[in-house]
């Protein structure tokens, strides 16, 4: 139990750090790329009803997690087709052997 909760955590530290590293400041400067959502009476509006410069953003920022979501999707795909490709092949215990025993060598100069 002590083994799932210390790597839900670490889970949870590194996705954060992640986010408030990476993704945090790149939508963020994204979005102050954008001109100021200022609704004015003359301004065009969509078809929802929204003004033209808020449905930019609205639309902005559905593209901007939509292509985060479609470039995790892919990465996530590659590593699995190759994590699937070690595992049916049997390579996946050569590396789980040569990774513990280099850990393990590792520890004995500690």
């Amino acid at each position: 139990m002590l083994d799932l909760l210390l790597i839900a955590s670490l889970g949870f530290l590194g996705s954060f750090g992640h986010c408030a590293g990476m993704c945090g400041p790149i939508t963020a400067a994204f979005s102050l790329s954008q001109p100021a959502a200022q609704t004015r009476a003359s301004e065009p509006t969509s078809p929802l009803g929204k003004s033209s410069i808020a449905w930019q953003q609205i639309s902005f920022h559905l593209l901007l997690n939509l292509g985060r979501i479609l470039s995790y999707a892919l990465v996530g795909l590659g590593i699995g087709a190759v994590g699937s490709a070690l595992f049916a092949g049997g390579k996946w215990r050569v590396w789980v052997v040569g990774c513990a025993a280099a850990w393990q060598d590792s520890q004995e100069f500690c």
